[in-house]
């Protein structure tokens, strides 16, 4: 008999298939990574997007005032508003802010934020970089003389006031995950609390 030293076929087969497992375990373990990565860029840039955009909002809102002692020009709905406010057109970053009025409309499924200048007839449209926006709902606070919370109402009619707060509730999908995440920011404007309110 003679001494080989080579594998036999069998141990050959084993070993390939142990190193087969090891390999499609290693891979799994990547690609599941690769998946969470994904899916958090996906999600965090969706909560970037929406923190700026209701920020700029926010912005708007804490600078606005009434237009004239008789009428505030401050109208307010479940899904937009418009008001005068010292604002930036967002399109060149040095520019100083001026006086606009200011309308904020959710248009298939993205929020746009027009401004109307006193000075000329050009209308600048800024489109939100959220898209695929499934809900917008606006609300408004006042506080009555003899109470010490606030109201909430779905929209703002009052020609010689402007109200204390706004309430934003937003809800988005997200594209890549289809999750619907929702996202809420409470504003409260300095020139509504000035205001006694006379409802």
């Amino acid at each position: 008999m003679e001494n080989r030293k080579a594998f036999t076929l069998i141990e050959l087969l084993v070993a390939l298939s142990i190193f087969s497992i090891v390999m499609l375990s290693v891979y799994s373990t990547f690609h599941t990574g690769i998946l969470a990565s994904r899916k958090i860029n996906s999600i965090s840039s969706l909560y970037q997007k929406a923190r700026i955009t209701l920020e700029r909002l926010a912005q708007d809102l804490e600078s606005s005032f009434p237009y004239s002692s008789q009428d505030s020009e401050f109208i307010g709905g479940a899904q937009g508003l418009s008001f005068f406010c010292l604002a930036s057109n967002y399109s060149n970053l040095g520019s100083q802010p001026r006086v606009y009025k200011v309308e904020y409309r959710l248009n298939d499924g993205q929020l746009e934020r027009l401004l109307y200048s006193l000075y000329d007839e050009n209308e600048i449209v800024y489109k939100s970089s959220l898209s695929k926006i499934g809900g917008l709902q606006f609300s408004y606070s006042f506080a009555k003389d003899d109470e010490p919370f606030y109201e909430w109402q779905d929209s703002w009619q009052e020609k010689d006031n402007i109200p204390q707060g706004v309430k934003i509730d937003l809800s988005i999908t997200d594209p890549k995950t289809k999750q619907t995440i929702r996202f809420s920011k409470v504003i409260f404007i300095p020139q509504g609390a000035l205001v006694e309110s006379k409802l």
